[in-house]
């Protein structure tokens, strides 16, 4: 089994809770989706690099993050 907590309350999985009636959430009022884009070109070999600041106020889902990429073969 993996690391415990000596506090830690047990939990199971919600997917296995089959007949409860799922809770509301009600903490998130609103969502958006934002682009970013490299902070320099994309060069052969380079590193891809992205600056995705936040404040205090955001929270980035990452379950919800996508990467597109658009690619050429040679």
């Amino acid at each position: 089994m993996a690391f415990l907590l000596k506090d830690s309350p047990e939990c199971t999985k919600s997917e296995l809770n089959l007949f409860a009636l799922p809770p509301t959430q009600t903490v998130i009022e609103r969502g958006h989706w934002v682009q970013f884009h490299p902070i320099a070109n994309v060069s052969d070999g380079g590193r891809i690099e992205f600056v995705i600041s936040g404040s205090g106020e955001e929270y980035l889902d990452l379950s919800q993050t996508q990467l597109y990429v658009r690619a050429k073969i040679l």
